[in-house]
């Protein structure tokens, strides 16, 4: 058994314990704790927020050019929307950014989305990741339940479309065209009174999926001749379907 005889060896012992438990910690953890400790109506605790969401990792990682240019932006647009100086996020706004990233980098048809489909993110989203999106939440209702605004805070749209964006690369059930999508939930609903519920952490598939390769293959053409203007411009213009000025 190893021993620590002097007060220094024990500090170093304990040290390289810390060291060893923050590096376990998930991405998803260090965002959620991070969450936890903001208070929306103390501007002071959003700056770490908007480090978090903007750091955490996805299938594509937005370039830093990009970052740089949201990071200011969505750190004071989300202290705006606490301080009931900018109006929320709806959810079709969110629908209308994911479908102009698409149509402007010439992906496949399942690369749009829709209404419902963003919805029923956002439901998994809050399910994985209570803390950041449940920050504004109302008080439950006679029956007991929580009233969901009708909009999110811009960093919980932020992190939502790039949610919507990962599971278009890696989730067949979201793999699929605007059509497709609204005819599987319309068939849920007429079978079941009500959309299938499904897991908050639906399986991932990507070996020998087409959907996948052709989505990852249309992203690389776009990256091929995209610059970086073009990629600030797709950024400006993504915010601004967010409300983000």
């Amino acid at each position: 058994m190893l021993r620590c005889t002097t007060l220094g060896g024990a500090i170093l012992t304990l040290s390289f314990l810390a060291f060893v438990l923050e590096a376990q910690v998930s991405p998803r953890d260090t965002l959620e704790s991070i969450a936890t400790n903001v208070d929306p109506t103390q501007p002071a605790t959003i700056p770490a927020l908007a480090d978090a969401v903007l750091a955490y990792p996805h299938y594509y990682r937005i370039p830093s050019t990009v970052i740089s240019l949201l990071r200011s932006r969505v750190e004071n647009a989300e202290i705006n929307y606490w301080q009931h100086a900018q109006q929320g996020v709806k959810e079709s706004d969110i629908v209308d950014a994911m479908n102009n990233i698409s149509s402007t980098l010439k992906l496949p048809s399942h690369a749009q989305t829709t209404a419902t489909q963003v919805h029923e993110l956002r439901m998994k989203t809050l399910a994985t990741f209570p803390r950041l999106m449940s920050l504004g939440l109302g008080k439950k209702d006679s029956s007991g339940k929580l009233h969901m605004p009708q909009t999110l805070s811009p960093l919980q749209a932020t992190h939502l479309l790039l949610s919507v964006i990962d599971v278009k690369f890696i989730v067949p059930k979201y793999q699929v065209t605007p059509a497709e999508w609204e005819a599987a939930h319309q068939a849920e609903i007429e079978n079941t009174g009500a959309p299938t519920a499904t897991s908050s952490n639906p399986t991932v598939r990507t070996n020998h999926n087409p959907r996948s390769y052709e989505l990852v293959q249309g992203v690389n053409e776009a990256l091929a001749y995209i610059t970086d203007a073009d990629a600030i411009s797709l950024a400006e213009t993504t915010l601004k379907r967010l409300g983000v000025n």
